[in-house]
């Protein structure tokens, strides 16, 4: 195999082909059972609500141990060290992720429904607290040169996914290239936004930012004028 086919077989896309992109191998190659996978989910959902709540520092093996109900052995079996379970957090936010997004984007509709409900979809995703704890993960992780996860692929994994699901969407070849990378850029730049808001735990509007999302969606149509 040639350089350049290593390259394309490695691809974010090669892999979306043969399945869902991880942004990490994070597992311990053992076969996942029923009781595992639920264990697995139980440690996961425990260390989000450490790091969410009581920030990264302070979400240390042992707190997420207590939290999950399970010993630190269990933890090590299942994920190896911390890193592995960080490693975990990142995979299941990103894959949810991509998977609503896919969603939307084998939707069909008017470009207004397709908006709205991108819109929702990603504000339901990122105002929850596996967003916030990913958040955290990737800010201290590129701060440390000792980690061994490497935020800036996952980074560029979400990116990568984001502009090919927004093709499908909206497509150059009926929209005018311009106007919808700027449409992209600032929908999720709003979103990022709120969710920044909620993470600062400042006041939301009495409807939820319904009517900031109405004229998200508004201003990102009329941005969006087919050629």
């Amino acid at each position: 195999m040639t350089s350049k086919e290593q390259q394309d077989e490695d691809s974010p896309s090669s892999k979306k082909r043969r399945g869902r992109v991880t942004p990490s191998q994070v597992t311990l190659n053992r076969t996942p059972t029923r009781q595992s996978a639920e264990t697995r989910s139980r440690v996961i959902r425990a260390a989000i609500k450490c790091i969410s709540e009581e920030g990264f520092q302070r979400a240390n093996t042992n707190r997420i141990a207590k939290e999950a109900g399970l010993t630190w052995g269990v933890l090590q079996y299942h994920f190896g060290d911390k890193e592995g379970i960080l490693n975990a957090i990142l995979e299941s936010t990103f894959g949810e992720y991509i998977d609503q997004l896919q969603e939307v984007s084998s939707a069909g509709g008017s470009v207004h429904e397709k908006l709205s409900m991108l819109i929702n979809r990603v504000w339901a995703l990122i105002s929850q607290p596996n967003y916030l704890a990913t958040i955290e993960i990737i800010q201290n992780v590129g701060r440390d040169p000792d980690s061994g996860i490497d935020s800036s692929r996952l980074l560029n994994f979400w990116a990568i996914e984001i502009s090919e699901l927004w093709q499908e969407l909206f497509p150059d070849k009926d929209y005018d290239i311009v106007k919808s990378a700027a449409a992209r850029h600032i929908l999720f730049a709003t979103l990022r936004g709120f969710a920044d808001n909620k993470m600062l735990s400042l006041p939301e509007p009495a409807d939820g930012y319904r009517a900031e999302f109405d004229a998200l969606t508004d201003a990102m149509v009329f941005l969006l004028a087919e050629k």
